[in-house]
């Protein structure tokens, strides 16, 4: 499970920020949510909310990169992340992340030039009460040292640890089966179709998301895989027409939500049944608050999260601001300074705001994260005469 991630010079991020997945010692939330993370040990759910180009996507994509890197690749496969712009950094991008692996603490960090190259790596473990290193990388130079072969064959855009869970070493591996993180943006799963190796697990995937739809209600009656000579089936669903008839359509004709539901499913469901980090950027874009709030719902429930996975969510819905749904530790608000670069809170660490008014306190601007404008569209409108230098849009 992760407990703590951090990110620094990687896109709208300058100074390093972090997403704490610990418990906070003093927080506000239902009885009910403070038992479920009693017995998850950690935040199984934290959404970040924030405006339009406040930094969200920048959030999910450093653990995309973080996906990257623990994975196995080819070296003509480099990580491809972008540093801070504002002013463009020449720094390395640079993320850590702690977890626990059974009772083991580990934390895991690296740095990342623009090319993709990784110039330094250290992977530690608490043993005793204490850090202890277990490898470190600075450049071409490993300690502990390997022996000849397997340093030949490390390439500087793979990572150490990618590259020893691979031989199957015992920590490297553990602690890349533990980050088995997942990054989607959901406009990008619209149409797509999940698909499990298994021929059981296929069947089962299906069956499942089919009766998941169905509950949805959202006009569908059934729905059943179409096989396709050479290709993977596809799914097909049955509506009832005003005739009263029955009528099978593709999957393209379906809503861009019912889309969104099946392309995540895959995800959802891989997710929660075997453990890790599912991050998935601007869900709500196609998806309503109760379709959303189902799912933060599902991954707070230990009886229905039972290996522990965790969800990071991005979102504009201010209706999550609700203490019956989060507590305030899992509520994190990204804003941007006066210098461009994202800055991440969460709203455990505000002390002074009134009891049951996150809400309110949100939409007022005492949280961050929430610009409110005056008159932006109306700069569009023929009737408005807007001088050279005025701004795009006025804030309140």
């Amino acid at each position: 499970m992760i407990l703590e991630f951090s990110v620094t010079n990687f896109r709208s991020i300058a100074e390093e920020q972090f997403i704490s997945f610990e418990p906070a010692p003093t927080v506000r939330g239902s009885a009910a949510l403070k038992r479920s993370v009693k017995k998850h040990g950690v935040l199984p759910v934290v959404v970040a909310f924030g405006a339009n180009g406040a930094g969200k996507s920048t959030i999910a994509g450093a653990f995309g990169v973080l996906r990257q890197a623990t994975m196995s690749r080819t070296p003509d496969e480099a990580i491809v992340a972008d540093p801070f712009m504002l002013p463009k950094s020449n720094d390395p991008i640079e993320i850590s992340v702690k977890l626990r692996v059974d009772h083991t603490i580990f934390r895991y960090l690296f740095a990342l030039s623009e090319g993709g190259r990784f110039e330094r790596e250290e992977l530690s473990k608490v043993e005793n009460g204490e850090w202890v290193t277990v490898f470190e990388r600075d450049g071409i130079s490993v300690k502990p040292a390997l022996d000849d072969a397997a340093l030949n064959d490390l390439h500087p855009s793979i990572s150490l640890l990618a590259h020893l869970a691979a031989r199957r070493s015992g920590d490297a591996r553990k602690v890349t089966r533990a980050l088995r993180t997942q990054m989607v943006r959901a406009q990008d799963t619209i149409g797509l179709a999940g698909h499990p190796r298994s021929p059981d697990a296929h069947e089962d995937f299906w069956g499942r998301t089919f009766r998941m739809i169905q509950r949805a209600d959202v006009g569908i009656s059934a729905g059943m895989l179409h096989e396709r000579e050479g290709r993977k089936p596809a799914p097909r669903f049955t509506h009832t027409g005003t005739d009263g008839g029955s009528h099978e359509l593709p999957m393209n004709a379906e809503s861009d939500g019912t889309m969104t539901v099946v392309g995540i499913s895959s995800y959802v469901w891989g997710t929660l049944g075997a453990g890790g980090m599912l991050v998935i950027d601007e869900l709500g874009a196609n998806l309503n608050h109760w379709m959303v709030r189902d799912l933060i719902e599902t991954f707070q429930s230990p009886e229905l999260n039972p290996h522990g996975a965790q969800l990071l969510l991005t979102s504009h819905d201010p209706l999550l601001l609700n203490e019956k749904i989060l507590r305030t530790d899992q509520m994190v608000m990204i804003d941007k300074d006066t210098r461009g670069a994202s800055q991440l809170s969460a709203v455990s660490d505000f002390t002074d705001l009134p009891p049951g008014k996150i809400l309110q306190s949100y939409l007022e601007g005492r949280l961050g994260g929430s610009p409110r404008f005056r008159n932006l569209w109306a700069n569009l409108s023929p009737a408005t005469k807007v001088a050279e230098d005025t701004a795009a849009g006025e804030p309140l």
